[in-house]
């Protein structure tokens, strides 16, 4: 689904994914939100998730597997940038704008993601998906 690995572990059945911006309105060919408002929330400030898969065996059911998907959602946190002209409003993501605090420039080092929890709308979704690929009978669902 376009997910970049971070960890894949194997004997341990576990599989991460690198933080991934979460898609625009216009970027129709992607799909990691999975309700309008997720779509509405990163288009109106950056939203980035990091996925988590874990698979063990079944300990009370040999020859089965368990199978849990964990979406985690962070939204940037940055200093507010000054600009006073419409030829500045293109460098507003950049580092060359002053800080409205007073500092002379706003520095990666100012940014910072803070945690929104999980989003179990996407798991849902994930785990509904690499079963459909595994072509995988359900027996129980969480």
């Amino acid at each position: 689904m376009g997910y970049r690995f971070d960890r894949v572990d194997r004997q341990a059945g576990v599989i991460t994914t690198i933080p991934e911006i979460s898609q625009q309105l216009f970027e129709f060919w992607r799909h990691d939100v999975d309700t309008s408002k997720d779509l509405w929330e990163s288009a109106i400030n950056p939203i980035r998730r990091i996925i988590a898969i874990n698979i063990q065996s079944n300990q009370d059911e040999p020859g089965q597997m368990k199978l849990e998907v964990t979406v985690n959602k962070q939204r940037i946190s940055s200093l507010d940038r000054q600009f006073n002209s419409t030829g500045a409003a293109y460098q507003y993501f950049g580092t060359e704008l002053p800080a409205t605090t007073g500092q002379p420039f706003v520095a990666a080092t100012d940014e910072h993601w803070i945690d929104l929890g999980r989003d179990p709308a996407m798991e849902d979704y994930l785990l509904r998906q690499i079963l459909k690929r595994a072509d995988v009978v359900v027996l129980e669902s969480r």
